[in-house]
């Protein structure tokens, strides 16, 4: 009889495992779906890294106006800029007035706070309201514009050999650090006398006359001793009733108020039964 036909073949997959049944591994693991780099999935480009359409138009016109070109990439670099300046701005800034440079110092006072060696200091290590907030709470016992020297000596109301007091030398680095309402609002309600007296000062120089009574107003019956001197005391409602109705404190002069704000917190002030300074002629004043 003729010899019986040959099996036949063995499928592919039976011949690859065939092939690696003596492998110490076994079989080896299927291979994936791009083992080809030219079949990688293509990465997609996130919508904040796609360039802009102006850069876009920039590009198509910088071979043409390279003039163009660059003037339109700085366009939308100064816009990223103002977007970036905008988010960090704070989130109630306080509204200053007058003079952003010199926090309406007067101009000798102003002199010798940059002159001195303590402003120097905290203007080199103090760079958040935070910090200047601290020392203030730390360091005040007086509220002054100026402090005497161990040689000097009183003399007809003036001072002899004058250098500015620390709390004026930290507000006025204060006032460059910008601080907003919050900064000032924990101020007037710190437990700390001299935190509230110095916040009194600051917005004193800063704020606009018309919101002056609004701050003010929480301490008009505050009766807590502050020392304005080592001579002299008062209590806090005395210091802000002196800082609203006179242009004369602290041992320097103080920025004008207009008389119709002056008069407005002599009425509330008579509202409340407060004592004020009913004799002074304010119209001869301005």
């Amino acid at each position: 009889p003729p010899p019986p036909p040959p099996p036949p073949p063995p499928p592919h997959h039976a011949w690859w495992a065939a092939q690696y049944s003596h492998h110490p591994l076994g079989m080896p693991p299927p291979p994936t779906a791009y083992n080809n780099p030219y079949e990688q999935p293509k990465e997609e480009v996130p919508a904040a890294s796609a360039p802009s359409p102006t850069a876009k138009a920039a590009s198509r016109t910088a071979r043409s106006d390279p003039v163009e070109a660059s003037a339109a990439m700085a366009s939308e670099g100064l816009a990223v800029i103002a977007a970036v300046n905008a988010s960090l701005e704070p989130p109630n800034p306080l509204t200053l007035w007058g003079n952003r440079e010199n926090m309406n110092l007067e101009s000798k006072l102003y002199a010798h706070i940059l002159n001195t060696q303590y402003y120097k200091d905290i203007k080199n290590n103090m760079h958040t309201a935070e910090q200047v907030l601290e020392e203030i709470d730390k360091l005040i016992q007086s509220l002054n514009a100026y402090w005497f020297g161990k040689c000097s000596q009183p003399k007809e109301g003036f001072a002899l050999n004058k250098n500015p007091s620390t709390v004026f030398c930290l507000l006025y680095r204060l006032f460059e650090l910008r601080p907003h309402r919050g900064h000032l609002e924990g101020m007037l309600a710190h437990h700390n006398p001299y935190m509230r007296g110095a916040a009194l000062i600051f917005l004193r120089y800063c704020t606009e006359p018309k919101e002056l009574w609004g701050h003010f107003e929480a301490v008009m019956d505050d009766d807590t001793e502050v020392n304005i001197t080592k001579e002299r005391s008062c209590t806090l409602a005395e210091f802000a009733r002196e800082l609203l109705l006179e242009f004369k404190c602290l041992d320097t002069m103080l920025p004008r108020l207009p008389v119709l704000v002056v008069r407005d917190a002599q009425k509330r002030m008579a509202e409340m039964e407060l004592p004020g300074d009913k004799e002074k002629d304010w119209d001869r004043e301005r």
